[in-house]
């Protein structure tokens, strides 16, 4: 679960310090890069490409925490920033991103939002987005990320040796 703020033309910097909150992820529109600031490819070798910049903040709980207390915890960094978090978002748009992913044994899961944090986060003009995960598809998933990754690592490789002039 985040709250995120998303536009094409958002200043991450303008908006951390318009609200006085250090954000846990942000970045600017334009070609992707990794932390040591190298380009991030597709599977083609195309640079990536980010379509829309973004302001992210979490929770901070720990991993085992429930929804209601997650939701509770963004709404608590935020609530005291009223009138600036209107302002951004007449400028960007603001959603709590709420990740659902039931036990792959499970039928279903059920979660319950308080109608009186709802209230509050839709008061400050945050949209509330659930997103549903199926657990079914994660190790097709994994199997996926991780061929991407060694074919990655391979191509980086063959790069580096003829850096160095290797046969």
């Amino acid at each position: 679960m985040f709250l995120e703020l998303f536009s094409k033309n958002i200043d991450p910097d303008a908006i951390t310090k318009k609200l006085a909150i250090q954000p846990d992820h942000s970045w600017r529109r334009g070609v992707v890069r990794n932390p040591e600031g190298e380009i991030v490819r597709d599977k083609n070798g195309k640079p990536r490409r980010w379509s829309f910049g973004a302001w992210i903040l979490d929770p901070h709980v720990h991993p085992n925490a429930g929804m209601e207390t997650r939701v509770k915890k963004i709404v608590e960094q935020i609530r005291d920033k009223g009138t600036a978090l209107r302002q951004i978002l007449r400028e960007v748009e603001g959603v709590l991103i709420i990740v659902v992913e039931p036990h792959k044994d499970s039928f279903y899961a059920t979660y319950v939002l308080p109608a009186h944090v709802i209230t509050e986060l839709t008061s400050l003009g945050i949209d509330i987005e659930l997103r549903v995960h199926n657990p079914h598809k994660w190790d097709e998933f994994r199997k996926e990320v991780e061929g991407r990754s060694k074919h990655k690592m391979r191509r980086k490789g063959g790069k580096s040796r003829a850096k160095r002039g290797a046969k």
